[in-house]
């Protein structure tokens, strides 16, 4: 009897050791599959701009007639020169240099005397209404950049009163970096009253 219960605990104890066993692996941390956000810092020459048509008019986006980001980032008390507050980036041919950089709260862009400011914030933030500096007409927009992986996704909708009538400008901007961090790709979609329409701009990095 005594052999029977050591022999019934030691198997007890075998199971019981087993089964923690089984729960420490099964808690035991996973290596990380998040990605690393690419860095777009840099200088970056203008190779390529696919843009069927005119987009006409004056829409949010990136460069060039699709204007880029929004520059009521920055606190309104922080100086900015005048020329920075122009309400769209000018346009851009090929060949133009755009020089970037990056931390972990904004990406700014900068192209001539013009600067743009990306805020960045997480997939859930909400979007919220900000002012720009006086235009000719009364306008409002909502702005929010953030990473979806590895590619970095502003989004702008507008609402301006023109004669009396509201108009609501949408643009969807995409950026990724190639793998050998040669090769930025910004993908503008554009949805207007006039239509809906994809700009597609390719920089290479030059230092």
């Amino acid at each position: 009897m005594f052999q029977q219960v050591v022999v019934r605990r030691t198997l007890l104890g075998l199971v019981l050791w087993g089964t923690a066993c089984a729960m420490v692996g099964a808690q035991a941390p996973r290596p990380s599959s998040v990605q690393a956000t690419p860095d777009f810092s840099g200088q970056w020459v203008l190779e390529k701009i696919d843009q069927p048509g005119s987009p006409g008019g004056d829409f949010p986006g990136s460069y060039g007639p699709p204007g880029g980001g929004r520059f009521g980032d920055r606190p309104p008390d922080e100086p900015v020169e005048r020329a920075t507050r122009s309400r769209a980036m000018p346009p851009m041919e090929r060949g133009a240099i755009v020089t970037i950089t990056q931390s972990e709260t904004e990406l700014v862009t900068k192209f001539g005397g013009h600067e743009r400011v990306y805020a960045l914030a997480r997939p859930e933030g909400e979007a919220t209404p900000q002012r720009e500096p006086p235009a000719p007409e009364e306008q409002q927009r909502k702005s929010r950049t953030y990473w979806d992986g590895t590619k970095l996704v502003t989004e702008i909708e507008e609402s301006r009163e023109l004669s009396g009538e509201t108009v609501t400008l949408k643009s969807h901007e995409v950026r990724t970096l190639s793998s050998d961090g040669k090769t930025m790709t910004v993908e503008t979609t554009l949805e207007t009253p006039r239509g809906t329409r994809t700009v597609t701009q390719v920089f290479k990095r030059r230092r």
